[in-house]
């Protein structure tokens, strides 16, 4: 199991998402955190670093790192805004 640590701005940008996305997000985390990599999310590794990869929930994104034990998001957004 995975520890969620966020960015401070993370928080904001879920809160500025429609409530059914905003449920969506947080249940891929939840997955997440319990159990990474999942077969069942999809998960791609980002080309520029080692450590961060990209989360796909329908039409959202969520970038994150991952160190040892801790899960940290950095950017939670629709597709066009986190890129």
């Amino acid at each position: 199991m995975y520890f969620l640590a966020y960015h401070p701005s993370v928080k904001k940008q879920i809160k500025f998402l429609h409530p059914v996305d905003r449920d969506k997000i947080k249940n891929a985390l939840e997955k997440l955190a319990k159990k990474f990599p999942s077969p069942e999310l999809n998960i791609k590794k980002l080309v520029n670093n080692q450590r961060s990869f990209r989360l796909r929930v329908g039409n959202l994104r969520v970038i994150f790192e991952i160190e040892e034990k801790k899960i940290y998001v950095w950017k939670v957004g629709y597709r066009g805004q986190v890129y």
